[in-house]
């Protein structure tokens, strides 16, 4: 049982996160942004921009289980529960297709959202960035709310 008691950092005392790793991980987020602004802002046509953000969803979210692969990689030998853990988003993202559009907007924005906890699991290894954990709950908590707000307009279509 731990007895200590941990404050939380002082803003000088946290990690910092370099501005390129910020500038291109909340740039992952315009896509998804702008095909919704796409689908609420321009007529109507042959095009519902914001379908392909599911598919936006599932890219991203196959990205990262090559993110946890190089992580698991960094262990020698890496363990086999890391590996499967890393291989599982791109399975998951392609059973996502199987559903119907809503949907996969849907499963894929909770798997966005719970996978923070699989870099959980990498940072009690001591195998990701100190400033790993902040970085991907905000990137994953927005990408999750775009998901599902992009499956917003097609109700009303």
């Amino acid at each position: 049982m731990r007895t200590e008691q941990q404050t939380p950092l002082e803003p000088s005392e946290r990690p910092t996160i370099s501005a390129n790793v910020l500038l291109l991980g909340y740039a992952g987020l315009l896509p998804p942004l702008g095909l919704i602004l796409a689908d609420w802002l321009l007529p109507s046509g042959p095009i519902q921009w914001g379908g392909i953000v599911g598919p936006y969803a599932a890219v991203i979210y196959s990205f990262l289980g090559g993110s946890w692969w190089a992580f698991a990689m960094k262990e020698d030998p890496p363990s086999t529960s890391l590996l499967v853990l890393a291989v599982s988003p791109p399975i998951l993202a392609l059973l996502t297709f199987f559903a119907g559009p809503q949907l996969q907007n849907i499963l894929l924005a909770v798997l966005i959202a719970i996978s923070p906890g699989a870099d959980y699991l990498f940072k009690l290894k001591g195998l990701v960035p100190p400033w790993w954990m902040r970085l991907r709950f905000r990137l994953s908590m927005g990408l999750a709310a775009l998901t599902v707000l992009a499956i917003y307009p097609s109700y009303f279509a």
